[in-house]
């Protein structure tokens, strides 16, 4: 009964965050995603509870993982990031070192971080979800403290990163989308911000009516695969609207292509481009490049009346475009953009093969009304290469020597004795066997496939930084 009690309770605070400020704010409505939320609910109560330098903050718009301390900048400078985190949590590369992760973003102070995925999703938290529940139902009753105490709780891939990031340093904190999206089931994922507390904090913008919200995109719901999270940001005297974006790789429908999401500008462009490159009319590569030119030109519809919505015009789109900057599509980024510019044109995808396949990694914004970050500097960090990344060798090194405790850690039980029934969620041999042999393989290197390990220990893309500073 307590449990149900306790579910019912759960159900009512998800529709009351629904409902908050709704007629101050039409987007974001159903977005929620349960098992996220009630993941932050859990690490609310559970993780970060007692006697915490930090707080977490669960809503229907965001989901954030702060830390208590203040913001005191040291100088008048700041390194922002994008980092794809390639299939963060499931179980497609269980050789990710996220220690090593945690490293490479320990350079910058605020991080786009997309491709997360959502906890169901995750393979190792997916299947402990419902224990960490129980407890957490548990502990919204009488309980027993000392029991709570001894507890074992399992934190999602994106909280096990925040706290491999707080090992660095303690100000790192996490705001979070609430919910996962993708033009399918397959690639549903969550995008967020971390951002170092003691440089950089989040502020409350108008648009979201907090800190953060999705772009409003909700009449364009099936154009827009996954929409940019929008969060506002202040260190110092410089305040900014960062949006992390990773635009989709799939073709929409030829017959979604129609005046309402592309004008007829760039109708005539996608037309010009399809000619040229498809003359048989297929939807090889450059179509499906055309379609990402369709979904970014809503986005940045979008963005012109963000910028009439909220107090401070400043800028930057940052992420994963999937669209590179070409002699071919130079009028299109014309059209799609207007007065932003586009920065990065360093190949910043991996390839298995050769070492790099795309440069599809960028930042967009108008140098004019954000002077203080340098465009022309900006660049992919290659943790391919030594000299930007030097702690890889060492770190794989490590990983392959100490392959049994990450299998360990990888086939760990939790066993829950909670009202005399039992919950055992362990590994079968079988599938214990079947991780051992994928990890050894993602962790071994491969002739054939020479950039292969980089790929499965760190990610597929390659984290793009942009500097700005201010006097």
């Amino acid at each position: 009964m307590v449990r149900y009690i306790s579910l019912l309770l759960l159900v009512i605070v998800v529709a009351c965050q629904k409902n908050k400020n709704d007629s101050d704010f039409k987007a974001n409505e159903a977005v929620l995603d349960q098992e996220t939320y009630e993941a932050c609910l859990i690490a609310k109560d559970l993780i970060y509870n007692q006697g915490s330098d930090y707080g977490v903050s669960c809503y229907d718009r965001y989901l954030h993982y702060s830390w208590k301390g203040q913001t005191e900048p040291a100088n008048k400078q700041l390194q922002i990031a994008s980092f794809n985190l390639w299939h963060l949590g499931d179980g497609t590369v269980p050789g990710k070192d996220i220690d090593l992760v945690a490293s490479i973003m320990n350079r910058w102070d605020l991080v786009a971080a997309l491709e997360i995925m959502k906890p169901s999703a995750q393979v190792k938290y997916g299947s402990h979800h419902k224990v960490n529940k129980s407890w957490w139902e548990y502990s919204q009753t009488d309980y027993d403290p000392e029991i709570i105490k001894s507890i074992s709780i399992s934190s999602p891939k994106y909280l096990e990163l925040l706290d491999k990031l707080r090992l660095l340093d303690e100000s790192w904190s996490l705001v979070l989308s609430p919910a996962a999206m993708g033009s399918s089931v397959n690639h549903q994922e969550l995008t967020g911000f971390y951002y170092r507390g003691s440089v950089v904090k989040p502020k409350v913008n108008s648009y979201c009516g907090g800190y953060a919200c999705y772009l409003d995109l909700y009449g364009s719901a099936d154009k827009v695969a996954r929409y940019p999270l929008v969060a506002d940001f202040k260190s110092g005297d410089f305040s900014f609207t960062a949006l992390a974006y990773h635009a989709r790789f799939d073709s929409m429908k030829a017959s979604d292509i129609t005046p309402d999401i592309a004008d007829d500008r760039i109708l005539s462009e996608l037309d010009f481009y399809d000619k040229n490159f498809n003359p048989d009319g297929a939807l090889r590569a450059p179509m499906a490049q055309a379609f990402r030119f369709v979904e970014l030109n809503v986005i940045m519809k979008e963005i012109e009346n963000l910028k009439n919505t909220i107090n401070n015009p400043k800028i930057i789109l940052m992420g994963d475009f999937n669209l590179e900057q070409t002699a071919n599509n130079n009028n299109i980024w014309d059209e799609v953009l207007g007065s932003h510019e586009l920065y990065v044109e360093d190949l910043s995808s991996i390839s298995e093969t050769n070492r790099y396949a795309s440069a599809y990694d960028h930042f967009v914004f108008d140098p004019d009304i954000v002077p203080e970050c340098a465009g022309n500097q900006a660049r992919a960090i290659d943790f391919t290469d030594s000299s930007d990344v030097p702690e890889f060798a060492q770190a794989w090194r490590e990983r392959q020597l100490h392959i049994n405790e990450i299998m360990s850690e990888e086939a760990a039980c939790l066993k829950l004795k909670f009202n005399n029934k039992g919950v055992n969620r362990c590994m079968t041999e079988l599938n214990l066997n079947k991780l051992y042999e994928k990890i050894s393989t993602q962790l071994t290197y491969n002739e054939e496939k020479p950039y292969l390990h980089y790929k499965n220990m760190i990610s597929d893309h390659l984290p793009v930084v942009l500097p700005c500073s201010w006097y």
